[in-house]
């Protein structure tokens, strides 16, 4: 497996991120939306295919990933997104895929170890209580669309919950493959102190 983990954004900010996973992949996208609200499905697929991969579409009853080269994880609400995701066992299913996943805001936050780090943006509606995320990147937690008015913040939850934490602003992605490495624009961690990783250097 392949990981694309982006800060979040759309446009501009994100357009070299979004080349590169056109880039990997050129046959079928499966485009999974349940961080967004139901109702949204069908025009945030039409946003996906306009914006990441034309060849994008959604499956929610899907039990064998073989025919897709890769899956977008949009972006929306973490705790949705990830007790779904648990709920139906596709939790089990996602981790054995062999393509590239591309997970943008709440699609790139359920790869790293806790996705507690969305608690200052997002309600835990669905009242999820196991909050580990997939843990596959080197046992950092993902902060994402972050800017530095967040430091507090992150330094809380850092103490709170004793995590050490990659922060990706808008523009910002982790390439994962074997290595990790920052595209896009630079991004920082924070553990015992603050670091800025530049683009292209590995975590």
């Amino acid at each position: 497996m392949k990981l694309i983990l982006s800060g979040g954004g759309k446009g501009k900010e994100t357009e070299e991120i979004d080349t590169l996973f056109k880039e990997l992949v050129s046959g079928k996208v499966l485009y999974l939306p349940q961080a967004r609200k139901e109702k949204e499905y069908n025009s945030c697929l039409n946003w996906v295919k306009q914006n990441i991969h034309k060849n994008s579409e959604i499956d929610l009853t899907i039990k064998d990933l073989e025919k897709y080269e890769g899956i977008f994880i949009g972006g929306g609400n973490t705790f949705k997104l990830l007790y779904e995701f648990k709920e139906t066992k596709f939790f089990d299913l996602l981790k054995n895929f062999k393509g590239v996943i591309y997970g943008g805001s709440a699609g790139a936050i359920i790869f790293g170890k806790d996705i507690i780090t969305a608690s200052d943006a997002d309600k835990n509606q669905v009242k999820l209580k196991d909050t580990l995320g997939f843990n596959l990147v080197k046992g950092y937690s993902i902060f994402c669309h972050y800017t530095k008015r967040d430091d507090k913040v992150i330094k809380k939850m850092i103490k709170k919950y004793n995590l050490k934490i990659i922060a990706l602003p808008n523009s910002s992605a982790l390439l994962i493959d074997n290595n990790i490495t920052v595209i896009g624009n630079n991004c920082f961690i924070f553990d015992k102190e603050k670091r800025e990783i530049k683009v292209n250097e590995e975590i």
